[in-house]
């Protein structure tokens, strides 16, 4: 807790002469709370009539603000005997297509979407949409699981290629081997990440991409709030209102689209 006493020899008198404010006194107070966070609460008294309150926070985007341990936990590595499907050979394609199939819907169910999938000499390369965990790595490790659980016992190598709206933004590739021995191991998060290879992003291919992924067409209806401050007449304003959005995405890479605002809104103070 701290306490604060300002003596401030700028009276103000254009301010004061438009009726922007008023003074009363020259002396300014205030009163800071800093938690052991690093956020701040703070109350003041300026010009002897203007009364405030302020609260303020610090972030480091490499440091999660919340610590981990909430989510639903992922899935046990159920180990390759158990594995939903049998060795299958590289040219069935039948059994591509099923092994795809049954991981899409996996991931899925975690948020993730499976946008290109293909399986090369016991090696499978995924594309992947993260629609759900805040940090990428969570995404990627749910993947690997998946894989473990739903791909033929015949793969060792999992290369998982996490992208955003078709862009590709880096290389994760690691083996099964590693996943089934440090699945329940105590340091087995550093452990995984000193095994696995993490490289820059892959040229953009559409190779093994998912059947009818592209092109891709949203659209929605939904509330809007703006807000505009520091106008010396309305130092608060807001509006509320509908819009009307849509995307439109030919290819990966490339998306058109923007929200459509609506013909007139209705602004309150």
């Amino acid at each position: 807790m701290s306490f604060q006493l300002e003596y401030s020899s700028d009276a103000y008198d254009v301010e004061v002469g438009n009726g922007v404010i008023e003074i009363d006194s020259p002396f300014n107070i205030g009163l800071n709370y800093s938690y052991p966070s690093g956020s701040n609460l703070r109350a003041f008294v300026i010009g002897g009539r203007e009364i405030g309150f302020q609260y303020s926070f610090t972030l480091d985007p490499k440091k999660r603000r919340q610590p981990g341990g909430l989510d639903a936990a992922p899935m046990p590595i159920l180990g390759r005997d158990a594995a939903t499907f049998a060795d299958m050979q590289l040219n069935d394609r039948r059994a591509l297509t099923v092994a795809r199939d049954q991981l899409a819907k996996v991931l899925q169910d975690d948020g993730i979407d499976l946008e290109a999938f293909r399986v090369q000499a016991g090696r499978a390369t995924v594309r992947i949409q993260n629609n759900r965990w805040d940090v990428e790595a969570q995404a990627i490790g749910r993947t690997a699981r998946a894989m473990a659980n739903t791909l033929p016992s015949n793969i060792e190598t999992f290369v998982i290629i996490p992208q955003v709206r078709g862009v590709a933004n880096s290389t994760i590739t690691l083996q099964r081997s590693d996943l089934e021995e440090l699945d329940t191991d105590y340091d087995g998060a550093w452990r995984s990440l000193a095994r696995t290879r993490i490289d820059d992003a892959p040229i953009s291919d559409r190779d093994g991409e998912v059947p009818g992924l592209y092109p891709k067409f949203t659209y929605g209806l939904g509330p809007y709030l703006t807000f505009s401050f520091f106008d010396p007449n309305e130092p608060v304003r807001y509006e509320v209102g509908a819009q009307f959005s849509f995307t439109y995405a030919p290819r990966p890479g490339l998306t058109f689209g923007r929200p459509v605002p609506p013909a007139a809104g209705r602004q309150y103070r």
